[in-house]
């Protein structure tokens, strides 16, 4: 017996093959967003300045969002580092690759950085005739203070092969593709960084509910001090006793 052209196929209910449209959530609106990262913030899947903190869950996944990370990978590469949004070096290595512009991307391994004393990224722009190449040594990571900075246990001391090659790596992915990153800074170079100081501004004084002109008539007052008072008039200098006045002299 033929089927009904109308029947609609029926799925297997046992069926576990399921497409990435239909396993992934991605948030439609802000309720949604803010759900997700109000949900996903009480559970040991974000780092941990993340724990507990919707908004900050909230402001990673758009950063990573604007990048072209989806939520989950945007908690795992964005981390805020000395007051500003950075993207891990993996991740931005991702980014690069994934990029419409980038060709290929040849790096010295870690091992290799060690032995030469540098790191070296070498990065080929689509158009470009010429690979873009960045390097950094060991020694102007000592001439920058990094390995002084970063103590006897510090990464730079124990890691100083890995660290050549993400600093390589940073200047070559910014010089190469922008595009890609967008301005967002490498983690492991802005780690480097000495913590600004952060010098609060003068505050204001709270508002006064009154028209923004009348307040600064009143503040022009201020400025001015209290009116001047007015000077007396010049006394005329009169004829001496004795002396003829010079009036009725010329009037005789």
């Amino acid at each position: 017996m033929a089927k009904d052209e109308g029947t609609e196929k029926v799925k297997d209910p046992t069926a576990i093959a399921l497409t990435e449209k239909e396993i992934a959530f991605r948030p439609k609106n802000f309720e949604e967003l803010w759900k997700f990262a109000s949900l996903i913030c009480k559970t040991d899947f974000v780092p941990p300045q993340f724990k507990e903190n919707p908004g900050a869950c909230l402001a990673a996944i758009q950063t990573g969002h604007e990048l072209g990370l989806p939520p989950m990978a945007s908690l795992q590469s964005i981390a805020v580092i000395n007051g500003r949004p950075t993207v891990w070096g993996d991740g931005a290595l991702a980014l690069v690759k994934a990029h419409r512009l980038c060709e290929w991307v040849h790096e010295l391994p870690a091992d290799e950085t060690l032995k030469c004393g540098f790191g070296e990224c070498t990065i080929k722009r689509r158009g470009d005739p010429v690979p873009i190449t960045r390097k950094f040594s060991l020694e102007m990571a000592q001439k920058a203070g990094l390995i002084e900075r970063s103590g006897p246990k510090g990464v730079w001391a124990t890691y100083q092969g890995r660290m050549l090659q993400m600093r390589a790596r940073a200047w070559a992915m910014r010089d190469a593709i922008p595009e890609a990153l967008k301005g967002v800074a490498i983690r492991e170079e802005v780690e480097d960084y000495e913590p600004l100081e952060v010098v609060q501004d003068k505050q204001l004084p709270p508002p006064t509910g009154k028209p923004a002109m009348e307040q600064l008539k009143e503040s022009l007052k201020a400025d001015k001090g209290p009116p001047s008072q007015p000077k007396p008039p010049e006394e005329k200098p009169t004829a001496e006793e004795g002396q003829p006045d010079p009036v009725e002299t010329l009037l005789a």
